[in-house]
């Protein structure tokens, strides 16, 4: 309890460097559930291990009965090896489900906020002057070109992110979650200068409201206001997160921003396979290139499958130690048992016999903690999803049956191959040796 109390204040001063912020009471909810299952293993040993060991009593019925009473004896160092291995799986579990929601979320992201069917990027900034848009409107099947345009700006020394976009299109094409206000009104708002849309998450961290102003300094000790004329749920995708929408006259004027740097484009319905072949030819010819939304949402997918799987191998390293406490708490359990073994052996028990047992138990604690940690960590899954910044994109994710079975079962067998050390040693006792033990 102590060191679980001292990892949870560490975990709070580290999730939450600023006063105020909600990122620890989060991590804290988090962290109580997984503390929560630890302190209820106790409880649930009994008929969890009941449970578990009706597959053993089909073909070893004595070897099951011996190795639950056993499990039972020391009731808290069992309790510690099946928590250790809990919290593992649940980690894997808990993880893969988290990991799914955010792809699943950043796909619907993307598709709830880009005005477009395509995103064609260019190397350069494109002034709004010049015929790109209209060149890529003349396509025939395309029905809106939008500009986009992002930049930083900086507001009490801090550096946000910011695009520039068409206020009209994204009311058009009905792009955004509005959180409080009234898009109909902020959206041609932003096109007439003065006001800026902020995503929920950039509201909360700032503390700020609809109708409040921010002042952005912009050098040569000039600033621009803006006032909040919405807060929806996400907008623009920035380099680290959504960024703050402002109307093209402010980014041009106030901002100097040079021009777009990217082309949101919508096909007219049912004309996206015709168009769109054209539509790349034109786009390279202007020195664009164009990338439908979906192979966008591909790559975020990628890239944030690369970064859970470094999760999943630091979750996996939590099994490997959760195996070896398996090992420490079976050998324990021989070296207290070395005159019952003793005992086992003089009234007929073979060696394989006594192998096979010590198997059993390690088998036991196995399934438990399996059935444990996957139920946990569907659990803290779903608690990390719904607990992020902001209510997520993905209200709910199917289960992976697969992936958790294939995680109940990897449990199973590291409990088992833990196994291999202490039953060697249990079946290589000497009978009179082993009475004679003290």
């Amino acid at each position: 309890m102590v060191v679980f109390a001292a990892v949870a204040v560490a975990g709070v001063l580290l999730a939450s460097p600023v006063p105020g912020n909600a990122a620890a009471g989060r991590w804290l909810v988090v962290y109580g559930l997984l503390l929560l299952v630890v302190l209820l293993t106790p409880v649930l040993l009994g008929p969890l291990g009941r449970l578990a060991g009706l597959p053993f009593r089909l073909v070893a019925p004595a070897a099951e009965r011996l190795t639950r009473g056993s499990l039972i004896r020391d009731r808290s160092r069992t309790t510690l090896t099946v928590g250790v291995l809990t919290i593992g799986l649940a980690m894997i579990v808990a993880l893969s489900t988290a990991a799914q929601s955010a792809r699943e979320s950043a796909t619907s992201w993307l598709e709830r906020v880009v005005p477009g069917d395509v995103v064609a990027t260019s190397i350069r900034p494109v002034a709004l002057d010049e015929p790109v848009a209209q060149t890529l409107a003349a396509v025939p099947g395309v029905a809106r070109v939008s500009p986009i345009a992002r930049f930083k700006v900086a507001h009490t020394r801090r550096r946000l992110e910011a695009a520039a976009v068409v206020g009209a299109d994204l009311l058009a094409d009905g792009r955004l979650d509005v959180v409080d206000g009234n898009l109909a009104e902020a959206l041609p708002a932003l096109d007439n200068g003065g006001t800026t849309i902020l995503p929920r998450g950039t509201a909360e961290r700032l503390g700020l409201h609809l109708g409040d102003s921010l002042q952005f300094a912009v050098g040569g000790g000039r600033t621009v206001a803006l006032r909040v004329a919405a807060i929806v749920e996400r907008t623009i995708p920035g380099q680290a997160g959504d960024a703050i929408l402002v109307g093209w006259k402010d980014a041009t004027e106030g901002f100097a921003v040079a021009g777009a740097d990217a082309f949101a484009i919508r096909y007219a319905p049912g004309a996206a396979a015709t168009a769109g072949p054209q539509l790349q030819a034109v786009a390279r010819g202007q020195a664009l290139e164009p990338t439908p939304l979906g192979q966008i949402a591909g790559a975020v997918d990628d890239a944030l499958a690369r970064v859970f799987v470094l999760f999943d191998a630091l979750a996996l390293i939590a099994v490997v130690v959760a195996g070896l406490g398996i090992v420490n708490t079976l050998t324990m359990n021989v070296l207290e048992r070395v005159r019952e073994l003793g005992v086992l052996r003089a009234t007929g028990m073979t060696r394989r016999q006594i192998w096979r047992m010590i198997v059993v138990e390690a088998g036991v604690l196995g399934i438990v903690g399996a059935v444990l940690g996957c139920v946990t960590g569907l659990v803290v899954g779903r608690a990390l999803t719904v607990l992020a910044a902001g209510p997520p994109v993905a209200p709910s994710v199917a289960i992976d049956w697969a992936a958790l079975a294939a995680t109940a079962a990897f449990g199973i067998i590291v409990a088992i191959l833990a196994a291999v050390w202490p039953a060697r040693l249990a079946s290589r006792l000497e009978i009179v040796q082993a009475l004679q033990y003290e």
